[in-house]
């Protein structure tokens, strides 16, 4: 994939299953592989079948094997915050947990269904930052070994509730 597309277009393959074999001392007959792909841009994400099929097929021929992508499913598209509401978010999170709770990064490839709501109305999908050390809260999402700091999560119904007033105010 690095080869293929631009380094500044962010893009990752994630494959999440591996299913193959039925004994430890039987070399398997066939195995399938499955995952999730995470793009920015709508053209990456529409280049990606065709790349993992491309990278399948001819890493299976180098070993003396076959591979085939059966199935290639859109779940949803990218989270594209809007400007105004994240804007708004800032301010209410600067009003409810201070400057120094505003997150600065430039975004991330978060596969969620927010996004579709995000395609039909203007809105915002916030981190309220669940890492915690001192509790094991270390992992990130989707690891098998993510925890969450439950004590943020008053701070993120403070913050809806803030960026709601915000809103109808305006």
């Amino acid at each position: 994939m690095s080869r293929d597309l631009s380094p500044y277009e962010p893009a990752v393959v994630t494959v999440g299953e591996l299913h193959g074999g039925t004994a430890r001392n039987v070399i398997a007959g066939t195995a399938y592989l499955t995952g999730t792909v995470r793009t920015y841009s709508a053209a990456a994400h529409e280049a990606m079948p065709k790349l993992i099929e491309r990278i399948a097929i001819h890493t299976a021929q180098a070993l003396g094997a076959e591979a085939e992508l059966t199935e290639y499913t859109v779940a949803h598209g990218a989270v594209v915050n809007d400007e105004a509401a994240s804007e708004r978010c800032r301010r209410a999170i600067v009003e409810v947990l201070g400057a120094e709770a505003v997150g600065r990064y430039r975004g991330t490839l978060s596969g969620e269904d927010f996004s579709r709501y995000l395609e039909l109305v203007p809105g915002v999908l916030a981190f309220v930052g669940t890492r915690n050390p001192a509790i094991g809260a270390t992992f990130a999402q989707h690891s098998c070994f993510y925890k969450v700091d439950e004590s943020v999560l008053a701070k993120g119904a403070m913050l809806a509730a803030q960026y709601a007033v915000d809103f109808l105010a305006e």
